[in-house]
């Protein structure tokens, strides 16, 4: 579920002047690419409800098995730029980490 904290989150991080939504469904239809933050935010809440349903076993061992190996941490990120790198903040996991630029000290 995509809760107030979650919106609190994108919304602290949102200042930058240069930031993108980037969406990978894995347990949806739909195709990897940079998106618009309701797009971002909806794909959140249907991955991570398709992906609730199954851990649940609700569609079969096979999914049960690729939900628990592969999870949902990267369907959908934001990417805010820093001064040094991209700060990426997970939309679903709330893990956030710092990727940087090449060259950058």
């Amino acid at each position: 579920m995509i809760t107030t904290e979650m919106l609190s989150d994108v919304q602290r991080l949102h200042h930058s002047r240069m930031m993108h939504f980037t969406v990978e469904p894995r347990y949806t239809s739909g195709r990897p690419g940079v998106v618009g933050q309701d797009e971002a935010l909806a794909l959140a809440r249907d991955e991570l409800q398709v992906f609730g349903e199954a851990m649940r076993g609700v569609h079969g061992d096979e999914d049960f098995d690729r939900a628990v190996s592969v999870g949902v941490g990267g369907v959908s990120t934001l990417w805010v730029e820093m001064p040094r790198a991209w700060r990426v903040y997970d939309l679903i996991t709330r893990e956030l980490h710092d990727i940087p630029f090449v060259g950058a000290a």
